[in-house]
Protein backbone atom coordinates (compact mmCIF):
# COMPACT_ATOMS: atom_id res chain seq x y z
CA UNK A 1 0.00 0.00 0.00
CA UNK A 2 2.96 2.19 0.53
CA UNK A 3 3.82 2.02 -3.35
CA UNK A 4 0.30 3.40 -4.25
CA UNK A 5 -0.03 5.92 -1.55
CA UNK A 6 3.63 7.33 -3.10
CA UNK A 7 2.14 7.44 -6.34
CA UNK A 8 -0.96 8.90 -5.72
CA UNK A 9 1.31 11.60 -3.77
CA UNK A 10 3.01 12.43 -6.77
CA UNK A 11 0.13 12.11 -9.24
CA UNK A 12 -1.30 14.93 -7.21
CA UNK A 13 1.68 16.85 -8.03
CA UNK A 14 2.14 16.42 -11.09
CA UNK A 15 -1.68 16.86 -11.48
CA UNK A 16 -1.27 20.52 -9.56
CA UNK A 17 1.66 21.20 -12.25
CA UNK A 18 -0.42 20.90 -14.92
CA UNK A 19 -3.37 22.95 -13.72
CA UNK A 20 -0.77 25.68 -13.32
CA UNK A 21 0.52 25.16 -16.78
CA UNK A 22 -2.91 25.21 -18.11
CA UNK A 23 -3.57 28.66 -16.19
CA UNK A 24 -0.39 30.48 -17.28
CA UNK A 25 -2.00 29.51 -20.66
CA UNK A 26 -4.88 30.79 -20.53
CA UNK A 27 -7.35 27.94 -19.86
CA UNK A 28 -10.58 28.92 -18.73
CA UNK A 29 -10.83 28.46 -14.46
CA UNK A 30 -13.07 25.99 -14.61
CA UNK A 31 -10.56 23.62 -16.46
CA UNK A 32 -8.02 24.34 -13.63
CA UNK A 33 -10.15 24.18 -10.71
CA UNK A 34 -11.32 20.84 -11.87
CA UNK A 35 -8.24 19.45 -12.47
CA UNK A 36 -7.12 21.23 -8.74
CA UNK A 37 -10.38 19.45 -7.02
CA UNK A 38 -8.68 15.95 -8.43
CA UNK A 39 -5.55 16.62 -7.17
CA UNK A 40 -6.86 17.05 -3.65
CA UNK A 41 -8.44 14.24 -3.88
CA UNK A 42 -5.60 12.44 -3.92
CA UNK A 43 -4.01 14.63 -1.49
CA UNK A 44 -6.11 13.70 0.78
CA UNK A 45 -5.72 9.81 1.32
CA UNK A 46 -2.10 10.27 0.42
CA UNK A 47 -0.16 10.69 3.95
CA UNK A 48 -2.65 7.92 5.60
CA UNK A 49 -1.78 4.32 5.72
CA UNK A 50 -4.25 2.12 4.67
CA UNK A 51 -3.88 -1.47 5.97
CA UNK A 52 -7.70 -2.82 6.35
CA UNK A 53 -9.97 -2.96 3.57
CA UNK A 54 -12.36 -0.16 4.37
CA UNK A 55 -9.66 2.51 4.45
CA UNK A 56 -8.07 0.61 1.27
CA UNK A 57 -11.52 1.04 -0.21
CA UNK A 58 -11.65 4.92 0.59
CA UNK A 59 -8.25 5.28 -1.23
CA UNK A 60 -10.14 3.74 -4.60
CA UNK A 61 -12.96 5.91 -4.39
CA UNK A 62 -10.48 8.84 -4.24
CA UNK A 63 -8.73 7.71 -7.15
CA UNK A 64 -11.94 7.34 -9.14
CA UNK A 65 -12.50 10.60 -7.74
CA UNK A 66 -9.61 11.84 -9.67
CA UNK A 67 -10.07 10.06 -12.84
CA UNK A 68 -13.84 11.67 -12.86
CA UNK A 69 -12.33 15.40 -11.97
CA UNK A 70 -9.63 15.08 -14.82
CA UNK A 71 -12.55 13.82 -17.44
CA UNK A 72 -14.36 16.57 -16.85
CA UNK A 73 -11.47 19.14 -16.89
CA UNK A 74 -10.71 17.37 -20.38
CA UNK A 75 -14.03 17.93 -21.36
CA UNK A 76 -14.13 21.66 -20.50
CA UNK A 77 -10.84 22.00 -22.15
CA UNK A 78 -12.02 20.70 -25.44
CA UNK A 79 -14.98 22.74 -25.46
CA UNK A 80 -12.83 25.67 -24.39
CA UNK A 81 -10.24 24.78 -27.56
CA UNK A 82 -7.84 23.55 -26.07
CA UNK A 83 -4.16 23.35 -27.46
CA UNK A 84 -2.58 19.58 -28.45
CA UNK A 85 0.22 19.58 -25.78
CA UNK A 86 -2.37 20.80 -22.94
CA UNK A 87 -5.32 18.07 -24.20
CA UNK A 88 -2.24 15.55 -24.15
CA UNK A 89 -0.98 16.49 -20.56
CA UNK A 90 -4.81 15.72 -19.64
CA UNK A 91 -4.93 12.18 -21.33
CA UNK A 92 -1.48 11.67 -19.58
CA UNK A 93 -3.40 12.39 -16.71
CA UNK A 94 -6.23 10.30 -17.14
CA UNK A 95 -4.19 6.98 -18.07
CA UNK A 96 -2.18 7.71 -15.08
CA UNK A 97 -5.15 8.05 -12.75
CA UNK A 98 -6.65 5.06 -14.82
CA UNK A 99 -3.84 3.23 -13.48
CA UNK A 100 -3.58 4.03 -10.02
CA UNK A 101 -6.99 3.10 -9.70
CA UNK A 102 -7.06 -0.19 -11.02
CA UNK A 103 -4.18 -0.99 -8.39
CA UNK A 104 -6.06 0.26 -5.80
CA UNK A 105 -9.02 -1.63 -7.22
CA UNK A 106 -7.27 -4.63 -7.36
CA UNK A 107 -5.86 -4.31 -3.37
CA UNK A 108 -8.82 -2.82 -2.37
CA UNK A 109 -9.70 -6.33 0.00
CA UNK A 110 -6.70 -7.48 1.19
CA UNK A 111 -5.65 -7.58 4.54
CA UNK A 112 -3.00 -8.04 6.76
CA UNK A 113 -2.12 -11.66 8.78
CA UNK A 114 -0.70 -11.44 11.72
CA UNK A 115 2.55 -12.67 12.13
CA UNK A 116 3.48 -12.83 8.40
CA UNK A 117 5.26 -9.05 8.78
CA UNK A 118 4.61 -7.29 5.45
CA UNK A 119 2.58 -10.24 3.87
CA UNK A 120 -0.46 -9.48 2.27
CA UNK A 121 -3.72 -12.07 0.97
CA UNK A 122 -7.07 -11.81 -0.84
Amino acid sequence: MSQLRIFAALLSILSLLVAAWMHLGGAPVAVVAAIAVGAACLAVVAPFDAPDPPQRRRVLWACIAHVAAIAVAAVLAVAAEATLPRLGSLMLLLLLGGALSARAFATRNRRRIKGWGGYFTN
